[in-house]
């Protein structure tokens, strides 16, 4: 398994950063393929909602070849091109990314995105058979931070 520790030691400080885009959902489709939005075809949110070819590998994808695990907590709006129907409660766009929560009509405040995080744990909990105590410990403490 990957040393997160070891990485962050040996790692780069970057200290500029930039977009490959100034409009969201390209400019995520960009951090997830590692390409500029438009080599692609994704030039608005609505290019962004059409979907990413298939053929293009994303970045989870090569953390998970990698050893790491991987899931997308988070604002996502970028599909893929084989154009499922992507719902709230059970989104699947890749594999990387099934314990996703979205609601477009989830407000995003400090409360919204703690239980986000709580039902992330608790089905990662379920799924990899996390020990509860572990996901106590996380409902405690988000508690105390609401």
């Amino acid at each position: 398994m990957p040393n997160v520790a070891q990485l962050a030691q040996n790692g780069v400080k970057m200290t500029n950063a930039f977009v490959a885009h100034p409009v969201c959902g390209p400019s995520r489709a960009g951090i997830y393929t590692g390409r500029y939005p438009t080599s692609f075809g994704t030039y608005s949110n609505d290019d962004a909602i059409k979907g990413i070819p298939l053929d293009i590998k994303l970045l989870p994808a090569l953390f998970q070849e990698n050893g790491y695990a991987t899931a997308n907590i988070g604002k996502w709006h970028n599909s893929r091109i084989d154009k499922k129907n992507y719902v709230a409660d059970d989104v699947k766009t890749r594999d990387y990314h099934d314990n996703m929560i979205l609601s477009a009509n989830l407000v995003m405040s400090p409360k919204s995105a703690v239980l986000i995080i709580l039902i992330v744990i608790t089905r990662l909990a379920q799924r990899y058979g996390i020990p509860r105590l572990f996901g106590a410990i996380a409902r405690i403490f988000l508690h105390q931070v609401i």
